[in-house]
């Protein structure tokens, strides 16, 4: 029965890090560290460095972690435009209401 490795953030993206840092091959990361080719070639994607508009490195997961808080963050907005409206709305009635006696 073969066990079964588990891999930190930290450890993935420093194992990816010898592809892009010390150029080795995605075989060699593979054999040395003895972690299947896919696996490294899929934490080489998802760690690959980009650099933000402050010249800081980010990566790809960073990103997707990034834009999935943007579109939570967009949906509460928008419970919050409608719950304004509502408020607004039953606002309006009851000065009318109230302008009637």
């Amino acid at each position: 029965m073969t066990t079964r490795n588990y891999y930190s953030p930290e450890q993935k993206a420093a194992i990816a890090a010898l592809h892009w840092d010390e150029k080795q091959t995605l075989s060699q990361i593979s054999r040395e560290n003895k972690i299947s080719i896919s696996a490294v070639r899929r934490w080489v994607r998802e760690y690959s460095p980009a650099v933000n508009d402050n010249g800081e490195k980010i990566t790809k997961k960073t990103v997707s972690e990034l834009e999935a808080r943007i579109a939570e963050l967009e949906q509460d907005n928008q419970i919050l435009r409608e719950a304004v409206t509502l408020m607004d709305k039953y606002s309006r009635e009851q000065i009318k209401k109230s302008n009637r006696r």
